[in-house]
Formats: C-alpha cells, sequence, structure tokens
C-alpha cells in the first residue's frame, strides 16, 4: 500500500512538473485593429485622434492642444499592469523614442498613457504608412493598424505652429 501512494504520489508531482514553465513566456506582440476618426476643437485649439474597434470601444488616442503640444498618447491595450509608472518605448518607422509612462483609468478602464513632444526625432520623417507601435520597455508591445503614422501627422499639424 505504502508502494503504491508512493508510486502515485511520484506519479503526481512528475505530471506537474513537466506542465510548468520552465522560464516566463516572451513578451507578446499584438496588433490593434479599428478605425480611426479625427477631430479639432476651436475653441481651445485641441486636436485629438481616436481609434475604435467595430464595436466603438476606444483603442489608442494621440491629442495634443495648439501652439506646441506636447501629444499625449494613450493605448488602452494594456490594462491593469503591476508597475503603475514603465518606460514606453514608441517607435514609427525605423524610429523610436522612450518616454516615461503611466498607467490611470481614462474613460473607465486602464490606459498606458505617455507624452511626447512634436519636436520629438521620432516624429521628423513621419511618412503616412510607416508603421507605430507603443510597448513597455522589457513587456509586451502593440502594433497599431495601417495609417495611424498618418493620423499623427494629422495631430502634429494641426497643434504645432509653424513659421513661414
Amino acid at each position: 500500500m505504502k508502494t503504491a501512494l508512493a508510486a502515485l504520489s511520484l506519479c503526481v508531482v512528475a505530471m506537474g512538473c513537466a506542465s510548468t514553465p520552465s522560464a516566463p513566456p516572451a513578451a507578446q506582440a499584438r496588433a490593434l485593429e479599428g478605425a480611426w476618426t479625427f477631430d479639432f476643437d476651436a475653441g481651445p485649439g485641441i486636436a485629438v485622434a481616436s481609434l475604435r474597434d467595430a464595436s466603438g470601444r476606444l483603442l489608442a488616442r494621440v491629442s495634443c492642444q495648439s501652439p506646441r503640444g506636447p501629444l499625449q498618447i494613450a493605448d488602452w491595450s494594456f490594462g491593469d499592469r503591476s508597475d503603475p509608472a514603465p518606460s514606453v518605448e514608441f517607435r514609427l518607422g525605423a524610429a523610436q523614442a522612450m518616454a516615461p509612462g503611466r498607467i490611470m483609468a481614462l474613460n473607465g478602464a486602464p490606459a498606458l498613457t505617455f507624452a511626447l513632444a512634436p519636436s520629438e526625432p521620432v516624429f521628423q520623417a513621419i511618412t503616412p504608412n510607416a508603421p507605430v507601435s507603443a510597448g513597455i520597455v522589457g513587456g509586451p508591445s502593440t502594433a497599431w493598424p495601417g495609417g495611424s503614422a498618418g493620423q499623427i501627422n494629422t495631430v502634429i499639424n494641426a497643434c504645432v505652429a509653424r513659421g513661414s
């Protein structure tokens, strides 16, 4: 009887160990899908581009206030995180920018938020179809849909006073 219990215990332990991963999973890359809208409120001079999914849920938002920004960026695909102030890596084409981020409740859900000046080098060679992604350094990242760079450029153009 003791031998049978010992064998059963050994079998249960072996099965448990076999299903336990030996290393944490690699950071996942996700992709957002949705449609962008743009709005400019001339009163306070606020430009907003919003990405929503098919059901109307807000996925990402880029906004700024004229005449000089900064761009306020929010991405709802990250949810609650254990670190409320992660470092953020924002990629636009081949360029990247690093920024301090915050996980905060916006529109009733947690979002990764961060700010970048419109003069950041990441925006200097912007093309409308450049790939865009936001991510937590050492963690997950989210690829934004095609056309996102064009929406960011529209917000920048609406918010930045440029001389002639």
